[in-house]
């Protein structure tokens, strides 16, 4: 019950920032360095929790928690990671400077002219939606006394559609490291 308790205000926490100025809302347990991911698929009401982190003895510990029918929390893969270059790289995606999908909304718009009983143009806009499998991702990243938490829905999909946005290119470069990662 209480795994329940946390993994819903860990969900509730991460969906409901609205900007990285919060700092004061910094998870009190978070190392030094580190990065949470939480994943919510609502198709399957699945939660997962991928925690990558450096703990004291500077070995880089990757945990993947799986919540079951009742919304409990286990761990489902726990290794250390062996790529010395892991954090360099992960810096190099911005993830630590990206802003979240709520603050970008007007670059996923597609624009059009609508007439208005034939004599008046007004501009118009709709964001595509996605049909079937989502998944929505609230990311924390700790480094040092920096800080981001961002929420993107269906990042893979969107960066599909708008190649050009900078902020999905480093989303998905960014969890895309960590899928490798996971893989090996």
């Amino acid at each position: 019950m209480k795994t329940k308790l946390l993994l819903s205000i860990a969900v509730a926490f991460i969906f409901n920032c609205v900007s990285a100025q919060n700092d004061p809302l910094l998870p009190e347990d978070m190392y030094k360095k580190e990065i949470r991911i939480f994943i919510y698929s609502p198709s399957n009401h699945e939660s997962r929790i991928i925690r990558i982190y450096e703990d004291f003895e500077a070995n880089t510990v990757m945990k993947i928690f799986r919540s079951d029918q009742e919304g409990k929390l286990s761990v489902a893969k726990e290794k250390q990671i062996e790529d010395a270059n892991f954090w360099s790289k992960l810096d190099k995606t911005q993830i630590m400077n990206i802003a979240n999908e709520e603050d970008i909304a007007f670059k996923f718009k597609n624009y059009k002219d609508v007439e208005i009983d034939g004599s008046q143009v007004m501009l118009a806009y709709e964001k595509p939606d996605i049909l079937g499998e989502k998944e929505n991702y609230g990311i924390v990243i700790r480094d040092g006394d920096r800080f981001n938490h961002v929420k993107y829905s269906n990042p893979d999909f969107y960066l599909s559609l708008y190649p050009e946005i900078d902020e999905l290119n480093s989303i998905v470069s960014a969890l895309n490291l960590i899928r490798n990662v996971i893989a090996s």
